[in-house]
């Protein structure tokens, strides 16, 4: 597959944003910065979890990792 020049300049625009807001996007994790997550969304995703009467987890690492420290 080749890329046209475009979508490598639209790709390259993605990376770079990826890159320069990733620093941003910790920090607000890791300082509580989103008031919804702390407020609900995350009680609901333990209690989601907890409810399902599973055995085992795997935290397939698609996120902060919040999920596996919490179990």
């Amino acid at each position: 597959m080749t890329l046209s020049f475009s979508a490598i300049g639209k790709e390259k625009r993605i990376i770079d944003s990826w890159t320069i807001n990733a620093a941003n996007w910790i920090n607000l994790l890791d300082s509580n910065g989103i008031e919804s997550r702390e407020l609900a969304t995350n009680k609901a995703i333990i209690d989601a979890v907890c409810n399902a009467k599973v055995i085992s987890i795997l935290d397939k690492g698609y996120g902060e990792g919040w999920v596996a420290q919490e179990f």
